[in-house]
């Protein structure tokens, strides 16, 4: 018996399997159907074993096939990383990344793109921001960042960043606070960041009689801040940068409320290509997360 099977046949057996149809399978592999159960049929006949069990309407697996399924597409996954891995370099490579928050895309990915760049030179990117997009399952992006409570979200959420609440306000010419910062409006991002209700409870504090805007992004609340049109509620780590060039100034620097968290989820990547995953893997790097492997 030959053991060595031809390529092809495996790449329609794996196919097959992977859609429970040969139909489905030869439209993917750009075959007719007969190619595809021709090929299957030959496979069964080398391995002296049937791996699908034919029904009118129907395919399924055999126990020996579904065995034999896990060490093919594994080897299948590991020859197409390796040609990737090996020839991708000479070729561009289109990237499309996709973000839940506005704010996280400009003050996050936007600054490491020219890293990006320099490290993946033939890399071309495009990137979306939809608040639509909450979840990996909605979005057709090759990577897509979501913003989630890491309590609610399970083990296969990586968080990246962590958000941290914080009250600011512009600065006086010194880099310190407004004499009356009380009469200043109270501009919060609605959605799911914590409102000025929570801020005023943690600092003990009596919320002054002013009124509040609401505005449906942080990087808007914060840029109404920078303008001196009020007081905003704001996440670090991302206005790090503008409290230390004294853009704004934080009005209770011991007062931070963790909220949610933006990141990846890791199943979102499990059947992207090998480019995809190295991609991610860098992101998890830059963000001081080395021990998250998805290679």
């Amino acid at each position: 018996m030959k053991l060595l099977a031809p390529l092809p046949w495996l790449a329609a057996f794996e196919a097959a399997a992977r859609h429970s149809s040969f139909t489905q399978a030869a439209q993917e592999l750009g075959i007719t159907q007969g190619a595809v159960s021709i090929q299957i049929q030959r496979l069964e006949s080398t391995l002296e074993s049937p791996l699908f069990v034919r029904k009118a309407r129907s395919i399924e697996l055999t126990e020996i096939g579904e065995t034999y399924l896990r060490r093919v597409r594994g080897a299948l996954t590991s020859i197409r990383h390796a040609t990737e891995e090996l020839f991708e370099h000479d070729h561009h490579q289109n990237l499309s990344i996709s973000c839940y928050s506005p704010s996280f895309a400009d003050l996050w990915l936007a600054p490491r793109l020219p890293s990006l760049y320099a490290d993946f030179p033939n890399i071309e990117v495009t990137v979306t921001v939809d608040y639509q997009l909450a979840s990996p399952q909605s979005a057709q992006s090759d990577i897509h960042f979501t913003y989630e409570d890491p309590a609610h979200a399970g083990s296969d959420f990586v968080a990246l960043v962590a958000e941290r609440l914080v009250a600011v306000m512009p600065s006086d010419k010194h880099g310190g606070l407004p004499i009356d910062w009380s009469k200043l409006p109270l501009i919060e991002t609605a959605g799911p960041r914590a409102s000025w209700r929570a801020w005023f409870e943690a600092a003990e504090m009596v919320p002054p009689e002013t009124r509040i805007i609401k505005v449906n992004s942080m990087q808007n609340a914060l840029a109404l801040a920078c303008a001196g049109s009020g007081v905003a509620l704001a996440a670090r780590p991302f206005i790090d940068p503008f409290l230390e060039n004294n853009m704004v100034t934080a009005l209770r620097p011991d007062i931070e409320i963790s909220v949610q968290s933006h990141g990846l989820y890791k199943s979102g990547l499990a059947n992207r290509s090998y480019f995809v995953k190295r991609i991610a893997q860098w992101f998890f790097e830059k963000a001081g997360m080395s021990h998250i492997n998805v290679l």
